[in-house]
């Protein structure tokens, strides 16, 4: 983990074939790191110990996560059309409709601040599981026995 830290980021925009890859996100993982903004929200801060970090974006380095993520809500606050097929910096828009992303990630943000004000009251117990399950994903993984 030291070793992967210490390695520099990847740079900004590499096309390989036909394809691009953006700090080291390639297409794919591009799409995945959006399903997962727009099911549940921006990532927490320590999102790559936590559930939240989907599949595909396992083997990415805490650097190049958070790095993608400031480029990601860079992205998101640049203003300019959607219909443009990439951003300023020539990053490609991969279809990213900044103002429904936008309004997602409030809405998730507001429903999750909601649903923590209520679990002081009520508990975590009265909480359907699936909202349980849900909420499992923010939570950070069990510590590692002695």
């Amino acid at each position: 983990a030291a070793a992967n830290a210490d390695r520099p980021l990847p740079p900004l925009l590499v096309r390989i074939g036909d394809a691009f890859e953006v700090l080291g996100f390639n297409a794919r993982q591009r799409r995945a790191f959006l399903n997962a903004v727009m099911r549940y929200g921006m990532p927490p801060r320590n999102a790559i110990r936590t559930h939240w970090l989907p599949k595909d974006l396992k083997n990415k380095s805490e650097k190049e996560f958070n790095a993608y993520i400031s480029l990601f809500m860079r992205h998101l606050l640049e203003p300019g059309s959607d219909q443009e097929p990439t951003f300023r910096d020539g990053v490609p828009r991969d279809g990213l409709l900044r103002q429904t992303t936008l309004t997602r990630i409030g809405l998730l943000r507001l429903l999750r601040r909601k649903v923590l004000e209520y679990e002081r009251v009520n508990g975590r117990e009265s909480l359907p599981p699936s909202l349980q399950h849900y909420l499992a994903k923010f939570d950070p993984p069990p510590p590692p026995p002695p």
